[in-house]
């Protein structure tokens, strides 16, 4: 394989699990749209509840975020050892 190709596919492979983390905070039974996530993500809780959207804000702060970034902390200790 070329040295070019091997560049490409290293940084396919460096770039696609912060894809997939990205891509599991808006995709799910509840799914959210990439706006929402970009709203709770960049706001606070006292906000998201004055909306009426606590529920939202706690399904991506309470569950998904820590299970996305949970399961990157843990691939990459796979991927280590």
């Amino acid at each position: 394989m070329r040295v070019k190709n091997k560049n490409l596919l290293a940084v396919v492979f460096l770039l696609l699990p912060g894809v997939f983390l990205w891509v599991s905070l808006f995709v799910g039974r509840y799914e959210l749209s990439v706006k929402e996530v970009l709203t709770f993500i960049f706001h606070n809780e006292e906000w998201a509840n004055a909306q009426g959207l606590g529920i939202q804000y706690a399904l991506i702060w309470n569950i998904r975020l820590p299970r996305a970034l949970q399961a990157l902390l843990v691939g990459a200790a796979l991927a280590v050892s």
